[in-house]
């Protein structure tokens, strides 16, 4: 008990919500911690490990005296009738690596010394150094990444103290500060003004550190690593050469020319290994949330670093091109040649595709800038008054109240629209894909270039999936059956709640996700996207938040609460409501007017129309039926389909002779491929004309971010 008292974590969450630091923060802070590190080895010289410290369990008096408390999880050091072998104690975003690896042999003080620095650094930066949206993410980030320095994420943090902070979060114990007593003493250096004992590692120990990381992730790093090691004895006998040559009295300026370009060298390839790290690790910095904003800033940081150099890269290059290195014989100097170029070449190649607003494709999806901007906007919307904030606080209420199983943590990146007019289902805009439409007088959506992706909150249930042929008054009956096609088995399926698209994915907003510019046969930015495989779908997709739906949500998605073929009724109750093959299309004699069966109908559109040109189901969905053909996740297989199939990672590629289920019909098929239940299949990586998709949101994997 600490009358009056309040902790660290009420602390942090004051300063997070009102952004105001004292102009002597920093140094309270240290002040702060240094008499925690105190506490702290105290308690491991009595022979006691806390194994739990965090912001939350450090209780500050009135006067500003801080209690190290709640020793619940605390061990006596050499005890071991107080722990299971392989348990793990203590808080996820506080672990050691050590702890998170439930390694009790090497557990020792330095585990609270690392618990301390993450304080420390949340303290100074107001986050986290290893917040994840699950214990998998934090777990994987404590083990495998370097949080940005306190300096990249507040400029006011002294230089010093936020080298005292990333010693104390060293993964290997071996490089913390051995005891909590010298995290003190540095600190007390610091204060008093003194140099301090930690340094910060340079640019050739963390690519290393980075390699020990990830031993194998390509062939390139491995190469990288043995080139580092071929290079330097390559100087090295360059350099003994030339001092036999020269005679035993070489003047010790030359010496030292020779070590630094031994040096120099080993840098080089240092800097070609750590470009290839760093493309590598960007493509795992998704999706944009502001949880990632420290992973952007660390992330450019050292880019831009590498980048900085390519002047002196490029004269270097000249110059061993024309002078050279002396020493040096002909095939040596190509193969140096070589490797300065490639660096050249592939920073270069970062820069543009991850330093360069607005530089969007397909295979890496946006700039690292763009997503750290993006991530930045979330964090603004999220603040005391922001626009997503006061959005969420309006419906919150009552969407917990209708769904009290869901968490709605998860859905940072979403901006609530109100219920549809028709259905009356809620309504959310996926701010990464565009800008929030606005409704009209009737609460319709007005579409337009850059709108977002709307996702429909559709709250699931029973229903019958498939259709039957024999029973006219049976479920699912659809009397006319494609010729060549079989009944599909009938089979009840209940599903939960879930997040889907009331329009098919546009030509604009696929552009938005890959910076591709072609993405359908005719029309404007709001008809759908076409072109589109199931593993670039996927991939771009899982980049902002966003999946497939899997079949059976489709299917219900279409249906919508209906057992004929078509929501709408018959195909004659459609006739002039879905975009299929039809009349105009045999007049005007497109590629896909030869399709055998002739259609007497006219839908008003030969190609693609605009995603919402037709009318919506009772769930508020557009061109269910017709249009483009819509990925789903599962895999085809002939004649099963259900939710059991569903692919469970969306960002793993399949192989491309697999196939996936489609699903809706197209412009180019007859009316008879566009039922609810019609399914069709193509090969992962199939790219044509009336292939696009309809995005998702899997609620069962969502998690607080």
């Amino acid at each position: 008990l600490v009358p009056g008292g309040w902790t660290l974590e009420d602390a942090i969450a004051e300063r997070r919500a009102t952004g105001r630091l004292p102009e002597d923060y920093d140094r309270q802070v240290a002040e702060l911690v240094h008499a925690v590190a105190l506490g702290l080895h105290a308690a491991h010289e009595a022979g006691v490990l806390h194994r739990d410290v965090k912001p939350g369990n450090v209780l500050v008096d009135p006067g500003g005296t801080p209690k190290l408390a709640d020793f619940g999880l605390a061990r006596v050091a050499g005890e071991t009738a107080l722990s299971v072998s392989g348990d793990v104690a203590g808080t996820w975003a506080y672990m050691s690596p050590e702890q998170v690896r439930a390694s009790r042999s090497r557990i020792d003080r330095r585990t609270d010394v690392f618990s301390l620095g993450a304080v420390l650094y949340e303290l100074l930066t107001l986050r986290r150094p290893f917040d994840g949206d699950s214990v998998q993410q934090t777990v994987t980030r404590i083990l495998e990444v370097d949080p940005a320095a306190p300096t990249r994420l507040r400029s006011g943090v002294p230089r010093d103290l936020s080298t005292i902070c990333m010693k104390a979060l060293e993964k290997a114990p071996d490089r913390r500060y051995p005891t909590a007593e010298d995290l003190a003493l540095d600190l007390r250096r610091f204060l008093d003004g003194e140099a301090i004992t930690a340094r910060p590692p340079g640019r050739v120990e963390r690519t290393i550190r980075h390699v020990r990381r990830h031993p194998a992730p390509s062939a390139g790093l491995a190469v990288g690593m043995a080139t580092l090691a071929l290079v330097s004895w390559q100087f090295a006998r360059a350099a003994e050469d030339a001092r036999s040559l020269r005679g035993l009295d070489v003047e010790r300026a030359d010496l030292g020319r020779e070590v630094q370009a031994e040096r120099d060298a080993v840098s080089r390839l240092a800097d070609a290994v750590a470009v290839e790290g760093l493309v590598e690790e960007q493509a795992r910095l998704w999706p944009p949330w502001p949880d990632r904003i420290p992973d952007y800033v660390d992330w450019i940081v050292r880019a831009e670093a590498l980048v900085d150099e390519l002047p002196g890269r490029r004269a270097e290059l000249d110059w061993v091109r024309g002078e050279g290195i002396e020493g040096l014989d002909a095939v040596q100097r190509r193969w140096w040649v070589e490797r300065l170029s490639e660096l050249i070449e592939r920073t270069t190649r970062m820069h543009d595709a991850y330093l360069t607003p607005g530089s969007t494709t397909l295979e890496h999806g946006w700039s690292v800038v763009d997503r750290l901007e993006f991530a930045r906007r979330l964090e603004q919307g999220w603040r005391a008054g922001g626009d997503l904030r006061k959005a969420w606080e309006s419906v919150l209420p009552a969407l917990a109240a209708e769904f009290p199983d869901l968490s709605f943590d998860a859905w940072i990146d979403l901006l609530p629209l109100g219920p549809d007019p028709i259905s009356g289902f809620q309504e959310f805009a996926a701010l990464a894909t565009g800008s929030p439409p606005d409704r009209d007088a009737e609460g319709r959506l007005l579409l337009g270039a850059e709108s977002a992706v709307v996702l429909v909150l559709v709250p699931g249930g029973r229903f019958w999936m498939g259709m039957q042929s024999t029973d006219p008054d049976g479920v699912n009956y659809d009397p006319s059956p494609l010729p060549g096609w079989t009944a599909r088995p009938l089979r009840e399926v209940t599903l939960s709640p879930y997040l889907i698209s009331k329009y098919e994915l546009t030509r604009a907003q696929w552009e938005r996700l890959t910076g591709e510019l072609e993405a359908g046969s005719e029309g404007g930015p709001t008809t759908p996207a076409e072109k589109l495989s199931w593993a670039n779908a996927t991939t771009a997709l899982a980049r902002v938040g966003l999946t497939l739906p899997t079949e059976a949500q489709w299917e219900h998605a279409c249906r919508a609460g209906t057992q004929t073929p078509y929501y709408l009724g018959s195909v004659s109750d459609a006739d002039h409501d879905i975009n299929v093959l039809d009349a105009t299309a045999y007049e005007v004699g497109t590629w896909f007017s030869g399709t055998s069966g002739a259609e007497h109908r006219d839908d008003g559109h030969v190609w693609g129309a605009p995603v919402d040109a037709y009318a919506p189901n009772s769930f508020g969905l557009h061109c269910m039926h017709g249009n483009v053909r819509e990925f789903c996740l599962d895999e085809f297989r002939s004649g099963e389909f259900g939710p059991d199939e569903s692919v469970k990672d969306p960002l793993v590629v399949s192989e491309p002779s697999m196939s996936h289920v489609v699903r809706g019909g197209a412009y180019e098929r007859l009316a008879a491929a566009a039922t609810s239940w019609f399914r069709d299949n193509v090969s992962s990586d199939m790219r044509r004309p009336g292939l696009g998709c309809r995005p998702a949101r899997d609620l069962a994997g969502a998690s607080g971010r």
